[in-house]
């Protein structure tokens, strides 16, 4: 059975926020694509030479659905495919799907094996370093949560969005100029991640208590990281007054 590597950093690959972005989907989405894409090249062209594939047809193996084009022209325009060496290539394809192929003939077929990796060699078109450039005016003038990551000239519009969002304690929010110095230590490609994760919290039971941490205690030692998934509900007790339990819960107390 063919298979392909898949790296754990990739939901929060600086490519993969921005394609986001510009497609007008969620980053989950667009590896989804990625991953439809790869598996596909795997079974069909495994040395991940896809010259002969029309932009529709790339579009199709990944079960892209919008509109025609948008999804192949951002591939490229992002190194994800790119021309090399006279080929359209899958970016960093034996990154992916090399321990594989060498594993399928390094003994049975070690010709074939150096035709694939001569394919893939650095000679030919030079390629965009994998360090992310300067990012002005990706496709939209609009700022969107996913351009956060993408864009390194935001950290003060973002902490300002984090601000908004942070909640208050007995009405007031404390300590705004040690809680922005803390956050300027936050990589621009966990914008998405603490945004998400100061909602979380902010919806959370403890905070719709009134017992809100003040935001230097949320952002010091990554406690913020602890939120970056929704609160689990817990579980109703089992009440025989009905009207106590229709009184506590609006109240906010279940």
């Amino acid at each position: 059975m063919a298979w392909i590597e898949s790296h754990t950093t990739l939901q929060r690959h600086y490519k993969i926020l921005r394609l986001a972005t510009i497609l007008d989907i969620k980053p989950v989405q667009v590896i989804g694509h990625i991953h439809c894409l790869w598996h596909n090249v795997l079974e069909l062209k495994e040395d991940g030479d896809i010259s002969s594939w029309t932009p529709e047809e790339t579009e199709s193996y990944a079960l892209w659905g919008g509109l025609p084009n948008i999804f192949y022209n951002a591939l490229k325009k992002e190194v994800l495919i790119e021309e090399r060496n006279g080929y359209m290539l899958i970016h960093d394809w034996l990154d992916y799907a090399g321990r594989y192929l060498q594993g399928k003939y390094r003994t049975s077929n070690s010709e074939r094996l150096k035709e694939i990796e001569k394919k893939h060699s650095q000679t030919g078109q030079t390629v965009r370093p994998e360090t992310p450039p300067n990012l002005p005016n990706l496709t939209k003038p609009n700022l969107t949560i996913n351009t956060y990551a993408t864009n390194k000239t935001l950290p003060l519009d973002v902490f300002k969005k984090f601000w908004e969002i942070y909640p208050s304690r007995n009405g007031k929010k404390l300590s705004k100029a040690g809680a922005e110095k803390l956050f300027a230590k936050i990589k621009d490609v966990e914008f998405e991640l603490i945004l998400q994760a100061v909602r979380n919290y902010a919806n959370s039971t403890e905070c719709r208590n009134g017992y809100a941490k003040d935001a230097i205690r949320f952002l010091r030692g990554n406690y913020w990281r602890d939120w970056i998934e929704p609160e689990k509900k817990q579980p109703l007790p089992e009440f025989k007054n009905q009207a106590l339990v229709d009184k506590l819960k609006l109240e906010g107390r279940l």
